[in-house]
């Protein structure tokens, strides 16, 4: 479901390539594909996908200046299953 969203997000006739163009950001991380590509199961998801998506959120925040424009609130998070838990998830959309 990741992969999908991600795909037609870059076909989108709404995508801009000036980020300060941008309303929102997709965070392309593809973890629930792992769970059925490389078997990790709901088991070893959780935790690899938690740090995969930790890093990644570590990563925009760090990488730009984007992050801070509206604390997270314009950055679009993907998950292809019911599992989601970010540490500022708060201030983030989710779609599950």
């Amino acid at each position: 479901e990741d992969v999908v969203i991600h795909r037609r997000a870059l076909r989108s006739a709404y995508r801009v390539l000036d980020p300060e163009q941008a309303d929102y950001f997709l965070v392309p991380v593809h973890v629930s594909s792992g769970m059925w590509q490389l078997n990790w199961g709901f088991r070893d998801l959780l935790p690899t996908g938690v740090r995969v998506h930790e890093a990644a959120l570590q990563y925009i925040k760090e990488s730009g200046p984007f992050w801070s424009r509206k604390g997270g609130a314009d950055h679009l998070w993907v998950f292809g299953h019911d599992q989601a838990d970010l540490e500022d998830s708060n201030h983030q959309l989710i779609i599950t």
